[in-house]
């Protein structure tokens, strides 16, 4: 299944490498099954503040959990469908309006809020309802679902005219969950400082969150992780041990180094603010990248270059028009990638806005399509 933001495994949290997120502090995700055509995650992290009624300390259900929170008269924090939490601004002409990098939206009533935020072609364009800060409603290209609660917990989640999710606590053990979904179920129980679920799939998963010296430490199917219990920053994951550098709150991201016991490194930094990013890899391999940090191409690739020393391997650069569309696509390689000469040095691409390939020029000269 091809999932549309930001229901892709919750890509907008999880970090370059498996196991810590953007930030660097540990972030663990079970896919627990799907909501009609909407997978069903819950993630685990080790970031301070984080605590689900579900699921307990740690833990969040971003699907079932999202929901606004004021948090002064001018900023309200919208946390995702995918868990990832940003901060949205109110108008200063008009405090009904609401808005936060692709996102934009309006008060429509009291206690009713509508945002929305179009992605592109690809991803498309997602549409929530809030109720009392709570989700009531969204509208993606998986299709149309609504929320609804049971006190403050969600009971039931709806959409092509039927239940696609019914969520009940044990009534004999209130620290036993169970989510009912369409021919299949899941199953969350806690006992102590251990957490078993039993996915949809009929996986079996474990997490057992203690002490190790000074620091904490959680054993997820049998990979311990450890972080450092005042900042919540990744130490050791399995084999891995990880360095996290000062993250800016206005970039909320991290630069991340981290070493194999078998000698292998690698390291990974992204700029919120400005949209550019780097990744060395293992092997010396060094890419770089720039996205659009804000406005209406919010999100989608400027640049991106592929280096190894002082040598340049590739060079994309991209063109879009008003509608998120790619209109131009250029790539020059570098002598290291055109060594056996098969390889052209510059191609160029024209697109329609139907995404076919309307011109191509390759070093300088017209392709025949």
């Amino acid at each position: 299944m091809t999932a549309s933001f930001p229901f892709a495994e919750m890509t907008a949290q999880a970090g370059p490498f498996k196991g810590v997120d953007r930030q660097g502090c540990v972030f663990l995700i079970v896919r627990l099954g799907e909501v009609g055509k909407l997978p069903l995650c819950a993630y685990w992290t080790s970031r301070e503040g984080v605590r689900s009624s579900l699921l307990g300390e740690g833990w969040c259900l971003p699907l079932l959990e999202s929901r606004l929170v004021p948090l002064e008269r001018s900023q309200v924090d919208f946390y995702q469908p995918d868990g990832f939490k940003r901060t949205l601004t109110r108008g200063r002409k008009d405090s009904r309006n609401l808005s936060s990098g692709a996102w934009f939206g309006r008060e429509e009533g009291e206690g009713d809020v509508r945002l929305s935020a179009d992605f592109g072609p690809q991803a498309g364009k997602i549409e929530v309802g809030f109720r009392g800060g709570r989700l009531a409603n969204l509208r993606c290209a998986e299709g149309s679902f609504g929320f609804s609660y049971r006190g403050r917990e969600i009971a039931k989640v709806t959409g092509d005219g039927g239940t696609l999710l019914t969520v009940e606590r044990d009534a004999h053990n209130a620290d036993r969950v169970v989510f009912r979904m369409s021919g299949s179920t899941a199953v969350c129980e806690r006992n102590g400082n251990e957490l078993t679920i039993v996915a949809a799939d009929g996986s079996r998963h474990s997490f057992v969150q203690g002490m190790d010296d000074e620091n904490a430490k959680l054993v997820a199917d049998g990979v311990v992780c450890r972080w450092d219990r005042y900042t919540g920053k990744a130490l050791s994951i399995g084999d891995w041990t990880y360095q996290v550098g000062a993250c800016d709150p206005g970039w909320n991201n991290a630069p991340i180094s981290r070493t194999h016991a078998d000698g292998r490194s690698e390291n990974y930094w992204f700029n919120q603010a400005n949209g550019k990013g780097t990744y060395r890899t293992p092997e010396g391999d060094l890419y770089t990248w720039a996205r659009f940090p804000a406005g209406e191409l919010y999100g989608l690739m400027r640049w991106s270059e592929k280096t190894h020393g002082a040598d340049l391997l590739h060079r994309h650069d991209y063109t879009y028009d008003a509608e998120r569309r790619m209109v131009f696509h250029r790539l020059r390689r570098g002598a290291s990638e055109r060594l056996d000469g098969t390889l052209p040095e510059l191609e160029e691409i024209w697109y329609a806005p139907d995404g076919k390939v309307r011109r191509m020029r390759v070093d300088g000269k017209e392709a025949k399509l």
